[in-house]
């Protein structure tokens, strides 16, 4: 297992469900494209934004607000580049 998988993705410990589990991920996902081109994170430009979703006991939920967490994930990261830190 890599260092960066062995700490929560959020300050303050595991990821609460919903909206900021969507935006963990987001996270995630933003920092994997910065390192690896074949991967891509939300594209402001061409409108295209993943597609999130959260599974729990009660089944699948997907979120109608995938837009509106990318474009607030590329204004904090615009504000601090390497995003969020994640404690030990």
């Amino acid at each position: 297992m890599s260092p960066g998988r062995q700490r929560p993705l959020r300050p303050g410990g595991p990821c609460p469900p919903g909206r900021e589990a969507a935006l963990a991920a987001l996270q995630a996902l933003y920092d994997a494209a910065d390192d690896d081109s074949a991967i891509g994170g939300p594209d402001l430009t061409r409108r295209i934004f993943p597609i999130l979703a959260v599974i729990t006991e009660a089944g699948f939920d997907r979120l109608t607000e995938a837009e509106e967490l990318s474009r607030e994930l590329v204004e904090q990261r615009h504000r601090k580049r390497d995003g969020p830190v994640a404690s030990p």
